[in-house]
C-alpha cells in the first residue's frame, strides 16, 4: 500500500490521540468501548469501561453485544449468543501485544491494526492468523467454522495445527469466505455483494475511540444483536431524523477534518481510516474512498 503523507498539522493530531489510546487499555488486558444488554464476564455483569485479563471468558446472551478493546492494537465486536474467552495477553520480544483469543459458539467481527500485534482466533474446528485485518467469524454448532475477509490477509488452518502447520497454512484474501470442519479447511470463494456491504458497516467500529465508547450505528447494532439480518453503511444512515450538521458530527465523534483527494474532491466530516479504506461521515451522509487516493487531511476546530 502507498503512503499517505498526512500534513504537518495531521501528524501532530493523530500523536496526540494515539497518546489518549495508549492510556485507554494496558497491553496486558482489553477494555469494554460498548455493551448492550446481557454481557457476562467469568459469570458476572459487563460494564462500559471494565477491563478484563487472560482467563476471562465473555458471554453475550440474546439480543446483546459487546466491543471488547486491545490497547490500540485490536478490537473485537462480539455479536448475541457468542462465547469468548481470552487464551493469552502478553508481549513478544518487541514489545507488541500477543492477543490469543478462543472463540467457542456464535458470531464476532475482528479489527486489527497492521503490525501492531499478533493476533490468533481459535474455535472447535479452526485458527486464524493474522497481522492487520477485518474479518467476520461465525461458528457453527462447535461443528463448522466461517470466515468472511473484509481486508489483509488471514491464514486459516485446523484447530490443533502445529506452528509449522500454521505457518504453512493457506491464505484467505480481501474479499473471500472460507469454511473450516474437522475434515480440514475448504477451498476459499468470493463474497457476496451483501456480504461485503455488512462486513464494511461493521468495520466503521473504532479500534481505540478517544472517548473510550465507541459509536455503533443502529443498523449495526441491529446486525450485531440478531435483530436484522444485515448491516450497511446506507442502513446506518438511516436513523438520523435530521441531517446532521458539522457541530452534531463533531458532538458525535469528537472531530472533523477536511479531506483532500488528488482528484480534487473534498469532504468535511469524521474520518476513520482502515487498511486500504476510509469512511468518511460528512453531512450528507458516509463516503468510502481509497486510501491511496487521499491527498491531504487537515484536522478543523
Amino acid at each position: 500500500m502507498r503512503k499517505l503523507i498526512l500534513s504537518t498539522a495531521m501528524v501532530a493530531f493523530v500523536a496526540a490521540n494515539c497518546g489518549e489510546k495508549k492510556e485507554q487499555a494496558s497491553l496486558d488486558s482489553a477494555k469494554f468501548t460498548y455493551v448492550k444488554g446481557d454481557v457476562l464476564v467469568s459469570g458476572k455483569p459487563a460494564t462500559l469501561g471494565q477491563t478484563v485479563s487472560k482467563d476471562a471468558t465473555i458471554e453475550v446472551k440474546n439480543n446483546s453485544m459487546a466491543v471488547l478493546q486491545f490497547a490500540s492494537a485490536a478490537s473485537i465486536t462480539l455479536k448475541a449468543n457468542s462465547v469468548l474467552s481470552i487464551a493469552n495477553l502478553s508481549k513478544n520480544d518487541s514489545g507488541k501485544p500477543v492477543i490469543e483469543l478462543s472463540q467457542n459458539t456464535g458470531s464476532s467481527f475482528s479489527k486489527i491494526a497492521k503490525g501492531q500485534s499478533e493476533f490468533s482466533i481459535k474455535t472447535p474446528t479452526a485458527v486464524a492468523g493474522v497481522r492487520g485485518t477485518s474479518f467476520e467469524l461465525v461458528v457453527g454448532n462447535g461443528k463448522t467454522t466461517q470466515i468472511k475477509l473484509l481486508e489483509g490477509k488471514v491464514q486459516v488452518a485446523k484447530a490443533d495445527a502445529t506452528k509449522e502447520e500454521m505457518a504453512a497454512a493457506p491464505v484467505v484474501e480481501a474479499g473471500q469466505k472460507v469454511e473450516a470442519t474437522a475434515a480440514g479447511v475448504a477451498k476459499p470463494v468470493e463474497i457476496t455483494e451483501a456480504e461485503k456491504s455488512s462486513l464494511q458497516a461493521m468495520n466503521t467500529v473504532e479500534i481505540a475511540p478517544a472517548s473510550g465508547k465507541v459509536v455503533v450505528p443502529e443498523s449495526v447494532e441491529k446486525y450485531a444483536t440478531g435483530t436484522a439480518a444485515s448491516a450497511s453503511l446506507t442502513e446506518a444512515a438511516k436513523p438520523e431524523v435530521k441531517q446532521l450538521t458539522l457541530a452534531d458530527i463533531k458532538a458525535k465523534y469528537g472531530r472533523i477534518a477536511r479531506i483532500e483527494t488528488k482528484s480534487g474532491k473534498a469532504y468535511v466530516g469524521y474520518f476513520n481510516q482502515t487498511g486500504a479504506n476510509m469512511t468518511i461521515i460528512t453531512v450528507n451522509g458516509p463516503v468510502s474512498i481509497p486510501v491511496a487516493n487521499v491527498q491531504k487531511v487537515t484536522p478543523m476546530n
